[in-house]
This record gives structure tokens, C-alpha cells and sequence, in this order.
């Protein structure tokens, strides 16, 4: 839960070097009023990516690094890379993206040795009708933990499956093995990752 903090003239000239003295602030810090905090739960379990079939690779603006998940060997034959501007974000991160997605597009053809597609869209209709260029039925994304990504996939996974199509979404161990952990922010998580990453012989 989010907590308040009662703003004051002598701090915030304080902290700004007196460049910075506002007068008239608030005498009271009332308690925020929110929506309670959801119950842990577990990670949601995906269709199992099965790298002996032909497969497509999906990678989003979630997870923009998918050597570390699939090594080259794993005989994708077309990334498609969505850096969809339609997603809720601001529109710096929405030009950083874009411009992110370009890297990643050449990294993954690089390291997969196949032809990439820049999307600015994600949505089943681009994701069928690049898996048809290239005739397959399955495709792979690195795994979206949470909205908005994961809500997309989730929607898109239900209209490939009517078009005989499979979305797989991988997790690397490490993010399986942290995701239980972190149920009180982040520092408190960062305590745990080096001896999980040395547990897998990662770090």
C-alpha cells in the first residue's frame, strides 16, 4: 500500500538549494484509500513450446532479448519483433521502443539466421499471417508476466487456436524460480537473486 508524506517549506527549500520555497502547503498528510493488494499467486502455465516443430519467434517490448531464452539452433524461420504503439505508454517510451525494436530485429536475425518482421502492431491477424508466410503452426515469445503484454497474448493465443495455431510462451528458470519470491517489492527480492542465479549456475 502507497503511503503518504506531508510536504513542508523548510525540506523542499532544503533539498533545492532554496531555489525552491513554497509557501501555503498542506498542514495534514491524509491516508491514501486504495484498492486492496491482490493474493500472491502462482505464474500462469503456457502451451509448451515444442522446438522440434517449424516455428515463428514473437518477441514484444516485454522482453526485447531472446538469445538469452532460445539459442540459435533453434531453427526459427521468421521473428517477428511488435513494437505496438498502441499499447498504453507515454510517447517517449513509445519512440524508445520503436527504436528498440529496430535493434532487436537485427540482433535476433543475426543470431537465429532468419528473416525478421518490424511490426508496429500486435494482434492475431499479423502474427497468422506471418506464421503463413513462412508455414507453420506454432509460435514462440519469450514469457509476459503481466498486463499489458500478457493480456494481448492471451487473447491472441485464443484466436490462433482457431486457426489450428500455437502460442508458446517461454520462461527462463531463473524468472520461474524468483517470481514466488518477490511478494514484498523489489529489495526485498534483491536479497534473494544471488543465491538463486548460483543455485542454476548463473552467476
Amino acid at each position: 500500500m502507497g503511503k503518504t508524506y506531508l510536504a513542508t517549506t523548510h525540506n523542499i527549500a532544503r533539498y533545492t538549494n532554496s531555489r525552491f520555497v513554497p509557501k501555503g502547503l498542506a498542514r495534514e498528510a491524509l491516508a491514501l484509500t486504495e484498492v486492496p493488494v491482490q493474493a500472491v499467486r502462482g505464474l500462469m502455465e503456457h502451451p509448451r513450446h515444442d522446438p522440434a516443430r517449424p516455428s515463428a519467434l514473437l518477441v514484444t517490448h516485454e522482453d526485447m532479448h531472446p538469445e538469452s531464452v532460445f539459442d540459435g539452433a533453434t531453427g526459427f524461420r521468421k521473428v517477428i519483433v511488435s513494437a505496438d504503439a498502441d499499447l498504453p505508454w507515454g510517447e517517449d517510451a513509445r519512440r524508445s521502443m520503436g527504436v528498440a525494436g529496430m535493434d532487436t530485429a537485427t540482433c535476433a536475425e543475426l543470431h537465429f539466421g532468419c528473416g525478421t518482421k518490424l511490426s508496429e502492431r500486435l494482434d492475431a491477424e499479423t502474427l497468422i499471417a506471418a506464421a503463413n508466410s513462412v508455414g507453420v503452426k506454432q509460435i514462440a515469445a519469450p514469457g509476459a508476466p503481466a498486463r499489458p503484454v500478457a493480456d494481448a497474448l492471451a487473447q491472441i493465443a485464443l484466436v490462433l487456436a482457431r486457426e489450428d495455431m500455437n502460442l508458446s510462451q517461454v520462461r527462463r528458470a531463473w524468472d520461474s524460480a524468483l517470481w514466488p519470491r518477490a511478494t514484498k517489492g523489489f529489495f526485498a527480492s534483491k536479497k534473494r537473486i544471488p543465491a538463486i542465479l548460483q543455485e542454476r549456475g548463473v552467476a
